[in-house]
């Protein structure tokens, strides 16, 4: 049975997918999908998800990933409800599966809120790391970053049945069921990242404004 981990940006959800030996990827991430070859992350698409779910490539890159899935059924893929919150067929097909569906989030709304804003200036790996200065967050990036961290995890929450939920701040392997492959341990330097945000203290009154 393929495996789902419905998640949010910034909630050791990469962790939870590399738990398992026949990793997908994000594969709904149309932003990254090349849309020639289908390949994950050779190709970055800078039109909103609204724009790009209309596009004449991605009803088929719908149907060859859904034959993906149901040819491949120890696979295990990530989704953030972001990315498939314009795209009515690509939910419908979910729910439609015998799926295994595994739900993360970050107990700390606030620290998933600024870790994230902080990924989309520095880069979201050590990979493609750039060095960063700090910088002014506006309140319309804090509200974007929110409604990823807050709002579309509640709202995936609502729509799909969850076999199996963790967070963030709890996540073992060494207890998790699920288990298939032991991956690579990721650590976060929260307190000087957070560094990086100029008005920290305003974001936080921001976040607080919104309870």
């Amino acid at each position: 049975m393929p495996t789902m981990i419905l998640a949010h940006p910034r909630s050791r959800s990469t962790q939870v997918l590399n738990c398992f030996k026949n990793n997908l990827g994000e594969i709904f991430n149309l932003h990254i999908v090349n849309p020639e070859s289908y390949e994950l992350g050779s190709y970055l698409d800078p039109d909103p998800l609204f724009v790009i779910s209309k596009k004449p490539w991605v009803k088929n890159y719908i149907n060859y990933i859904f034959d993906k899935i149901e040819a491949e059924p120890e696979c295990a893929f990530k989704v953030f409800y972001e990315h498939i919150i314009f795209n009515n067929e690509i939910q419908n097909r979910l729910q439609t599966l015998s799926l295994t569906t595994i739900y993360i989030k970050r107990v700390d709304e606030l620290a998933a809120i600024k870790s994230l804003l902080v990924a989309v200036k520095r880069g979201f790996t050590k990979e493609t790391e750039q060095k960063t200065t700090p910088f002014y967050t506006s309140p319309a990036a804090f509200y974007y970053a929110y409604t990823q961290c807050v709002i579309m995890p509640n709202l995936a929450k609502s729509i799909f049945k969850i076999d199996y939920e963790t967070t963030y701040e709890t996540f073992d392997t060494n207890n998790f069921p699920y288990l298939q492959i032991q991956p690579q341990t990721m650590r976060q330097d929260s307190v000087n990242t957070f560094q990086l945000l100029e008005n920290e203290l305003e974001i936080e009154r921001w976040y607080k404004a919104l309870l």
